[in-house]
């Protein structure tokens, strides 16, 4: 598992590569494949899900990952997963206007139960996903879920 500086040097030279490809300039085969696919599908598929989810990763790629609350979950569940949802809809040859705001939602639920699911794991890594503000109104810490234990609140 490679470190965060390293983590953090390889998301930056992705956001790099894909504004490069963004601008013609891609650097091999699969930029010039996803160079393409933008072209193919202007208009319906943009720069913006490919950024937000970089933004998502970057997101993560520090220590002691925690979502202070709800609107940041939310923010963080569209960057990793509803972004996900826009790219697939120029595929499946969906209509934008009415595909758009559930195809986010769906990629946004499946994060959340990911969320859900990996808690333990997460808290393995030193990640809470889990909203801080609603663990506090739960009288459960930080701490709690990073040494995994259970409480009436959690």
């Amino acid at each position: 598992n490679a470190d965060l500086v390293t983590i953090q040097q390889r998301l930056a030279e992705w956001d790099d590569r894909f504004d490069a490809l963004c601008d013609g300039r891609p650097v091999d085969g699969m930029d010039a494949a996803l160079a393409q696919c933008l072209q193919r599908n202007e208009g319906a598929l943009t720069e913006q899900p490919f950024q937000d989810m970089i933004a998502g990763m970057k997101s993560d790629a520090v220590d002691g990952r925690t979502v202070e609350n709800i609107d940041e979950l939310e923010v963080y569940a569209y960057r990793v997963a509803g972004t996900v949802g826009l790219m697939l809809l120029p595929l499946l040859e969906a209509d934008m206007d009415r595909a758009r705001v559930p195809a986010i939602a769906l990629g946004k639920a499946i994060q959340l139960i990911n969320i859900l699911r990996d808690a333990a794991p997460d808290a393995a890594l030193g990640r809470v996903y889990l909203p801080l503000d609603m663990l506090a109104s739960e009288n459960v810490s930080n701490e709690d879920i990073l040494n995994l234990q259970s409480s009436d609140g959690y």
